[in-house]
């Protein structure tokens, strides 16, 4: 999991039968809260580290890369000036790390502004990358509420799924599960 603060994502993958078996993120306060909750959110045995994605140089081999970089410059209640700031460009990182462990499949969770903003050019560049990194994959995205399956709160977010395209596969997004 890269960019993986305090866990939520993989407490969700871990729930899901996911078994996280490494975690990296930047923020110091973030790290901490996952090494206090490790034993919920990681594998017996998973790194954790406290390190900038941008100074890894490897990565353990794993099917499922996860990821939830930066989305400040996306946000409703951020300054919604992506090209001024650099994180807006972490999902480069996102797609230099893919191609690094050749994960089979990918997961990566954004804001609802990055679908809009710029009128859907962030989310352009980011499908772009996705689909042609490493071998290739099959990139899906949709933005999905969590309320729509049995959270109880409204969190709209994007989720991009890719496949890679050796596996002859395709993901498709659940139905919601919950009524309005």
């Amino acid at each position: 999991s890269l960019f993986s603060g305090c866990g939520g994502s993989d407490l969700g993958a871990t729930r899901a039968g996911v078994d996280i078996v490494f975690a990296i993120d930047k923020n110091k306060d973030a790290h901490l809260t996952y090494k206090a909750y490790v034993g919920l959110l990681a594998a017996p045995g998973a790194e954790v580290k406290h390190v900038d994605v941008s100074k890894l140089k490897t990565l353990p081999q794993c099917d499922v890369l996860i990821g939830c970089y930066p989305c400040q410059s996306f946000t409703m209640g951020g300054p919604r000036e992506p090209d001024a700031d650099p994180d807006s460009k972490l999902f480069l990182e996102f797609h230099r790390c893919l191609e690094l462990c050749d994960a089979k499949f990918f997961v990566a969770e954004n804001v609802s502004g990055l679908m809009w903003l710029g009128k859907g050019k962030y989310l352009k560049e980011q499908l772009a990358a996705f689909t042609w990194a490493g071998r290739g994959y099959a990139v899906s995205y949709r933005l999905l509420d969590a309320k729509d399956y049995g959270v109880p709160a409204s969190r709209k977010r994007v989720f991009l799924v890719g496949v890679r395209r050796d596996l002859g596969l395709y993901y498709w997004f659940p139905e919601p599960t919950h009524g309005p």
